[in-house]
């Protein structure tokens, strides 16, 4: 069995903040080309191309960030996965490579679908019970997802607390709403 490893384009016009967050998983540092597509967006995404098109050698900005226009993946048989991106040229080794390569993979880790759970599991357990119930667990977790976390009043009803406004309203991760779901659960 052979394996082959590809580096393919993934955009051929600028997308959308959410489908590059979705696709793109490369960064690197700021180009050095001018910005060619959306330079005057202040909340979507700019695109830095060295020739007329958008290819692989492009790079996308949003929100600070920079991102590959490229896709690594490896073919082993008939199964497939993304190969991790190695920012580090071992020729010339740059302080900026390595902080690159190390802010991918945390940016990866705490967007990665599991990070939810696993962080609401071990706050549970550490501050509440050591053995949750899955609901509990699911509860704190779309708080950590979602940013919002409405305490339950155990007066109101269903519809009551589905039109009340949430007590957090922050971004995905937000620390406010995953304790104060760990916290005023009513299973703590």
């Amino acid at each position: 069995c052979t394996a082959v490893a590809e580096t393919a384009l993934v955009f051929d016009q600028v997308p959308g903040p959410a489908e590059l967050l979705a696709r793109l998983k490369i960064r690197t540092s700021p180009p050095t080309s001018p910005c060619a597509a959306n330079c005057e967006s202040a909340v979507g995404v700019r695109a830095y191309t060295t020739g007329a098109a958008i290819d692989e050698s492009t790079v996308f900005e949003h929100e600070g960030r920079f991102f590959k226009n490229q896709e690594h993946v490896v073919r082993v048989g008939e199964f497939s996965f993304r190969n991790p991106p190695v920012f580090v040229q071992r020729a010339d080794l740059r302080a900026r490579d390595a902080l690159a390569e190390v802010e991918s993979l945390l940016d990866h880790l705490f967007r990665h679908p599991n990070t939810p759970v696993f962080f609401a599991r071990l706050l549970i357990q550490r501050l509440v019970t050591s053995n949750p119930s899955p609901r509990y667990i699911a509860d704190v977790a779309e708080a950590f997802r979602s940013g919002t976390y409405a305490a339950p009043d155990p007066q109101q009803t269903a519809s009551d607390v589905a039109a009340a406004p949430a007590a957090t309203s922050g971004p995905y991760g937000d620390l406010a709403a995953t304790v104060l779901a760990v916290l005023l659960h009513d299973e703590a």
